[in-house]
């Protein structure tokens, strides 16, 4: 298929054909043949002093030539000197230190920059999570977890034959209910996976007859 070649500015340059077969014209670019494998590629304007269509290509092109920088080591131009590096040039801040003033001035300008809400992975804060949530990470919780089961033996304290799996501490008047009884050992029961209410209104029917079971144990909290 036969094409018009752009030109450097990507315009149509007036009665330039060439065959690129199933190759297709990009805009803003220009297609260009490769001086190795002499494949037609295409390259865009920012990019248009690209001379092959491949890093291979690139290699096989440069073989054999010296590098660009090539015995140019400290041969730059300093824009501090307005000169050229010599041999042995040191940094201006070698063996230097700041002055307590300059790391004050320093640390203040940088405060508040990315501190809450103009952190990028600012979420709203603490207050934006439920009182309740991650109970099982705090350690006033799992003292008082470990309270109960320690009193009751870590065993269920229905114990019959239903009982099966895991044991656990069940509040036996609500956690959200019930927040100034949250950490009072007398207001948990340790109980089996079988036995552990599943339901409100399980909760509710079987909280006498919990109390019951641990009344003779005296109220600590934790």
């Amino acid at each position: 298929m036969n094409l018009i070649i752009r030109d450097n500015k990507g315009r149509f340059q007036k009665g330039s054909r060439i065959n690129l077969g199933r190759t297709s014209l990009k805009k803003n670019g220009i297609n260009k043949i490769c001086p190795v494998c002499k494949k037609m590629f295409y390259t865009a304007l920012w990019n248009i002093h690209k001379k092959t269509c491949s890093i291979g290509c690139a290699t096989v092109l440069r073989k054999g030539k010296p590098s660009w920088n090539k015995g140019a080591k400290g041969k730059g131009i300093c824009k501090a000197t307005n000169g050229s590096f010599k041999e042995g040039h040191k940094s201006w801040m070698k063996g230097r230190q700041h002055s307590e003033e300059s790391k004050r001035k320093m640390s203040e300008s940088l405060k508040g920059l990315m501190v809450g809400e103009k952190h990028p992975l600012w979420k709203g804060g603490i207050d934006f999570r439920k009182p309740n949530e991650h109970k099982h990470l705090c350690s006033r919780y799992r003292a008082w977890m470990f309270a109960v089961k320690i009193r009751d033996g870590f065993k269920c304290k229905i114990s019959n034959i239903d009982c099966n799996g895991r044991i656990e501490a069940h509040h036996i008047l609500g956690w959200r209910d019930y927040p100034e009884l949250r950490y009072q050992v007398n207001n948990g029961i340790t109980l089996c996976h079988a036995h552990h209410p599943r339901k409100r209104a399980e909760e509710k029917r079987l909280q006498a007859e919990f109390q019951t079971l641990v009344a003779s144990v005296s109220t600590i909290s934790i």
